[in-house]
Order: structure tokens, then sequence, then C-alpha cells
């Protein structure tokens, strides 16, 4: 269910620039469902707590700008079926593969240079008390569909280990 979920999302994402309560919402449910079925109110506390921290690990990032709403849910879908401990690693697994595409994606557009230079002012005003912080805006025509990060992100944690791999225990 994680992988067509992410896979159906990062689709939609890519070509129409959103995720659908359509898909987020039922998934959502059905893991809530399929825990308390399968583990009892343990089950379900756990699809809870997988929920809960979907929406608090992206959440704080829509209202400022740097995330959508269809992202947030979609992991708090996933986190459901998947429980705490992956939705933390698939939540850091997704903002570095976002990273990583959001900067090739500047290159590519010739826009690394600009955005190395304010993203360096920026945090020169943070710890230089002399200099005034440089803001930080987002400009929404270079929008990224973060879906298809997340999604590779969900895939990649539900059938692997990725922090394993590198020794690391979250748990």
């Amino acid at each position: 269910m994680v992988s067509a979920a992410a896979l159906l999302a990062a689709a939609t994402d890519l070509f129409r620039g959103k995720i659908y309560n359509w898909l987020t919402f039922p998934v959502a449910v059905a893991g809530l469902v399929h825990g308390a079925w399968g583990g009892g109110l343990a089950g379900l506390g756990s699809a809870a707590a997988g929920l809960g921290l979907g929406l608090l690990l992206l959440g704080w990032m829509y209202p400022m700008g740097f995330m959508g709403a269809g992202d947030v849910k979609l992991l708090a879908a996933l986190g459901a079926w998947m429980g705490p401990a992956l939705t933390v690693e698939t939540a850091l697994v997704s903002i570095a593969l976002g990273g990583v595409l959001a900067l090739l994606l500047l290159a590519v557009r010739g826009k690394i240079r600009a955005f190395l230079s304010r993203a360096y002012l920026f945090l020169a005003g943070i710890f230089v008390k002399q200099l005034v912080a440089a803001p930080m805006t987002i400009d929404r025509s270079q929008r990224m569909a973060f879906g298809l990060p997340l999604a590779a992100a969900a895939i990649l944690c539900a059938w692997d280990d990725p922090f394993g791999r590198l020794g690391w225990r979250l748990w």
C-alpha cells in the first residue's frame, strides 16, 4: 500500500502539481484500520503515532511556504501504515533527497549561484551581529514537486533500512 500510494502521489504531484485528498485521506484511514485490525490498541496507537509524526515533521513547513499541504498529508497518511520509526526515517530521507534535487534543479535553471549568494548572506547575518540577515524569499515560479523525493524516501524506507546500512539507529 505504501509503495502504490507514494507512486500515485508522486505522479499527480509531477503532472498536476497537487497531491489530492482523495488519495491521502483514504490511505490514512486504511492505515489506522489496518493498524487496529492487525495489532489491536497497540497497532492503532502505532498507526496514530505515525500519522501524527507525519503531520508534525513536515507540517511546520507548510505555513512558511516551504512545503505543500498535500506533501504533509501524504507523509501523515504513509506514516499511518509505517509507524513512528519509519515515518521519522522517511521524513529525514525525503528532506535530504529533496535538498539534492532542489540544488540540481537550481543548477540546471542557472540559479545556483544566486541561491548560494543569498544563503551565504542569510547565514552570515544570523551569525555575525554587525550584518543584517538577508531574507530568504521563496520564488513561487521555482517550486519543486516534493512528492517525488517523498515517494522515493517512503519506498526506500519501507523496503530497506537506509540508516541501518550506515550503521545508524534512530530507535
